[in-house]
């Protein structure tokens, strides 16, 4: 059965892209259950020739590769939804990497527990590998998520069903950061599942340039964009009220 797209984008990505190849090879998922979809734009290192070794020389590694001209995040996003023709989509940056053998653990875990969007720990590294210690407190985060401070999924702890995007729409491309946060309060008000799995599945390298590190007063501005997208600022307040009172009643 035809289950997983893993999706990556690339540019200049070199450095760290055969630790991330590496770490999927090693799952040893058999080929006819995923496929990796790499959407490329135009690198001019040595990414595409190394995406291209691994292709000849793992024949069961079932790779794609897409390059097109870069337009953003959430355009290469809805790029390689729209390529991502399998049952489940989840994305991997170019410099992470998975921890051992857990993507077949993953994909039994789904069999049991039916949902729509999966989600689980984050391990954050920095770029010599130290381990950046998250907020994995799931309480915490739901809470946060219910009242709309904070996200509850980030995209690279995330499988979710291919058909959702079909129903809710892809990512709004006009926005930079944080149209992901958009996808799951639609998710919310659409009544998805959400199904935590209690584990560490990849491993996410973050950088002191990145545009969400440097950015948190546009990250700030486009969160506020979008939850009075969801309800109005009015019942945003109404509704955070209610949930205060009901937690703490």
């Amino acid at each position: 059965m035809k289950k997983l797209s893993i999706i990556t984008c690339t540019y200049n990505s070199a450095a760290h892209l055969e630790e991330c190849i590496d770490s999927i090879c090693k799952q040893n998922l058999p080929v006819e259950i995923f496929e990796h979809i790499f959407i490329d734009a135009f690198s001019i290192d040595e990414t595409i020739n190394i995406i291209k070794r691994y292709k000849k020389t793992h024949p069961k590694y079932n790779i794609k590769i897409i390059q097109k001209k870069p337009m953003g995040v959430y355009n290469a996003m809805n790029v390689w939804i729209q390529s991502a023709q399998w049952i489940y989509c989840m994305f991997i940056n170019s410099d992470d990497y998975l921890e051992s053998s857990i993507l077949i653990r993953y994909l039994k875990f789904t069999k049991k527990h039916q949902g729509d969007i999966y989600y689980w720990n984050l391990k954050i590294i920095d770029k010599n590998k130290k381990h950046i210690v998250p907020n994995n407190n799931i309480f915490l985060r739901k809470l946060f998520f219910r009242l709309w401070f904070n996200t509850l999924v980030y995209h690279p702890t995330a499988l979710i069903k291919r058909n959702l995007f079909d129903e809710l729409g892809f990512y709004d491309e006009t926005r930079k950061i944080v149209s992901d946060f958009w996808f799951w309060l639609l998710s919310l008000k659409k009544r998805k599942k959400f199904i935590y799995f209690p584990h560490t599945i990849s491993n996410f390298r973050v950088h002191s340039w990145s545009l969400s590190s440097n950015n948190q007063e546009l990250q700030n501005k486009e969160l506020k964009f979008f939850r009075k997208q969801y309800m109005g600022l009015l019942w945003t307040i109404i509704h955070k009220m209610s949930r205060l009172y009901l937690l703490f009643k």
